[in-house]
């Protein structure tokens, strides 16, 4: 299991918490463009930043885009470029498998459901996983050498589906 998975799941727990400060839900969505290189539709205007992880072959950048829906949601996509050589080591489905079980693990969930998927012509994974407060939803893409991860956690008691897959549904991969 990549350590990289790890500081993502508890990075995005603290999220959950530094962003639930909103006291009301209303939604104001709004497209992200990133670097050039996706699209995605998040709940709110999302907070960017960069943070170092440590992986096998060093430090490398974490890009993260987050938004909150009141207190019960948490949007957030992260993106790294791994190197080829580590990438190399493995193939793209035990990549992403590590990042899920990583990811259940961090967050003390059950895992519900778990499938692979594709974006165009790059692997995925998709997964559920929950305890007695939190769902944890999310959809993994390795597109070449980046590592795509869409996350939402609600509360147990505000789960929403149509507003969760509006969000899965709206993220793109461009060819810039």
């Amino acid at each position: 299991m990549p350590r990289f998975a790890v500081r993502i799941v508890a990075m995005l727990l603290a999220l959950l918490a530094a962003l639930s400060s909103h006291s009301g839900y209303a939604v104001d969505w709004t497209t992200v463009t990133g670097d050039g290189k996706f699209t995605v539709q998040m709940p709110s205007v999302p907070k960017e930043e960069i943070v170092m992880i440590d992986t096998e072959v060093g430090q490398m950048p974490l890009h993260i885009y987050s938004s909150a829906i009141g207190d019960d949601f948490a949007y957030s996509v992260f993106y790294s470029d791994f190197d080829k050589a580590l990438l190399s080591r493995t193939t793209p489905q035990k990549f992403l498998q590590g990042g899920q079980d990583g990811a259940v693990k961090k967050t003390k969930t059950t895992l519900r459901n778990s499938q692979q998927i594709q974006i165009g012509r790059w692997p995925g994974v998709s997964f559920v996983a929950d305890n007695a407060q939190i769902v944890y939803t999310s959809n993994a893409y390795l597109v070449d050498n980046r590592l795509y991860q869409l996350i939402v956690v609600t509360s147990k008691k505000a789960s929403d589906k149509q507003t969760v897959a509006r969000f899965f549904d709206s993220f793109n991969v461009t060819d810039k």
